[in-house]
């Protein structure tokens, strides 16, 4: 049976029949439809990893990604509702920008105009880390060759960066 003969937003002459397994339906939906469902699927996880319940300050519902997220690897997504998971198990504040998130606004920034050189480092140690947060291996061309400008650059320009990327609705 090819669902795909089924509009998901009127009601369809038919529906599919009862028996068709569920990952079926969600396989065969739109990217979108099943995108949403697959990070719903990482957020559970994450949640379930950093022993959190899904109560009003579990987090949940602020583990939407942001829009400068969108389109982003899955992997991505998972640093940036792991970090978040792990504040909100701490009692932490939500609000500053996740590693992903600075990772991401980084990279848009980069497609209109080069990155300065303190900021591309920054990039690249924020990138290194949200590898090392999922436990996935760097890539053996990914030098860490940056230095810092002065003592604390680094830790100065995320902190900037985590600011400039804070979610107000996250609390």
């Amino acid at each position: 049976m090819n669902l795909s003969q089924f509009d998901l937003f009127t009601k369809p002459a038919g529906t599919p029949p009862a028996d068709v397994p569920v990952d079926r339906l969600l396989r065969e939906m739109p990217g979108p439809i099943a995108g949403a469902f697959e990070r719903m699927e990482i957020a559970e996880e994450e949640m379930e990893r950093a022993g959190i319940s899904r109560t009003p300050r579990d987090c949940f519902r602020h583990l939407c990604p942001p829009e400068a997220m969108q389109g982003m690897a899955d992997w991505m997504y998972r640093a940036h509702a792991r970090e978040l998971c792990q504040r909100a198990a701490k009692n932490g504040d939500l609000r500053p920008g996740t590693l992903a998130e600075v990772v991401c606004a980084l990279h848009h920034v980069s497609l209109k105009s080069p990155l300065k050189h303190d900021a591309g480092g920054l990039q690249t140690r924020s990138f290194l880390a949200v590898l090392d947060l999922v436990g996935k291996p760097a890539p053996k061309w990914l030098v860490d060759d940056w230095r810092e400008p002065y003592e604390g650059a680094h830790n100065e320009m995320l902190t900037e960066t985590r600011h400039a990327t804070r979610q107000e609705g996250r609390r």
